[in-house]
This record gives C-alpha cells, structure tokens and sequence, in this order.
C-alpha cells in the first residue's frame, strides 16, 4: 500500500511538470541561440522537491519521526550541518535540504546544490566518506542503522549532490535523478 501511494504521488510530481514540456500555439519556436541555455542558467528542480521525492521513494518506516532543515526553516542549523559532514562553508553551496531520522537512526536523505558541476563532482568523495563514518557512528549498538547506512548511495546530477541512508536507497537515489 505504501509502495502504491509513493508511486502516485511521484507519478502526480511528474505530471505536474509536464505542462511546462510542450509548445504552446501561440508560442514561437526558440531560435538556436536560446535553446543552447547554460546549465547555471536552467530551471532546475529545487532541492526541497527533491529530497521530498527521495523520502517517497526512500522506503521509510511511517513509525520513523524525521527532522527538516532547510534555509527556510532553520538556515544557521543547516550552515552548521553542511559545514559539519561536508566541510563546505555557508559561501561554497547554493541551497540545502536535510532530512534525517530523530533518535538513533541512521535515515538521512541529503540533497546539496553547488555553484557548479565540478564543485558537485569534487564534493563526491566526502559524501562517500560520511557514508562510511556513519555506517561505523552505529557498529556496535545498532547493526540494523549500521547496515542500513553501509548500503547508502551518493548521486550526483550536474550540480545537485544526494545522500541516500534509508531502506531504500536505489528508489530514493532512482527518485533524485528522475
């Protein structure tokens, strides 16, 4: 059932995006110049959306509380957070969004939007790492969060960076690319 529910509601995202797709009537074919538009200049999903469709995707118990923080909620606290597992000061990242399981649990989807793709590229090894630190933060007194976290997933779309620690990784990291 929850499986249904998360693909309907991915599916409606999808199709609210696709009236933007298509040409209107009225509507002049771009000429070639403006149809090369640089990716720094692109519309791109915003990082709320896509941390949204990862936790969707993301196979998360419903019992399992989880904690929001982005600039428009608590932007010192997502300074600090991104300082924290990233090493990147508040001028080296666009925009954040964190969401990540109260109490002891592992669960965190992390969706980091950069200045530029080779920023994102370079900040790929230290996501790799902080998988790694929090599959080792639970070995020991929690195997179950320490496995869910060794099986976590860093993705990377252009300039966006992903942290996927959840049930379901591939769907969640699968939902961040889509």
């Amino acid at each position: 059932m929850k499986k249904a529910l998360s693909l309907m509601v991915f599916i409606a995202l999808l199709l609210a995006l696709l009236p933007g797709c298509g040409e209107k009537e009225d509507q002049e074919a771009p000429v070639e110049a403006e149809a090369s538009v640089p990716v720094e200049t692109a519309e791109l999903p915003d990082v709320q959306t896509l941390a949204e469709a990862g936790l969707l995707a993301s196979g998360k118990e419903e019992a399992l509380e989880v904690e929001r923080l982005d600039r428009e909620t608590d932007a010192d606290r997502l300074a600090v957070y991104v300082e924290a597992v990233c090493g990147l000061d508040g001028e080296a990242w666009e925009d954040a969004a964190v969401i990540r399981g109260m109490g002891a649990s592992a669960f965190e989807i992390v969706v980091l939007r950069l200045g530029d793709e080779d920023a994102a590229k370079e900040l790929e090894p230290t996501l790799a790492e902080y998988l790694t630190a929090r599959e080792g933060a639970f070995t020991g007194y929690a195997p179950a969060e320490a496995e869910m976290a060794s099986k976590g997933q860093v993705r990377r779309e252009e300039r966006t960076a992903g942290v996927f620690i959840c049930p379901n990784p591939e769907g969640a990291a699968a939902a961040f690319t889509a």
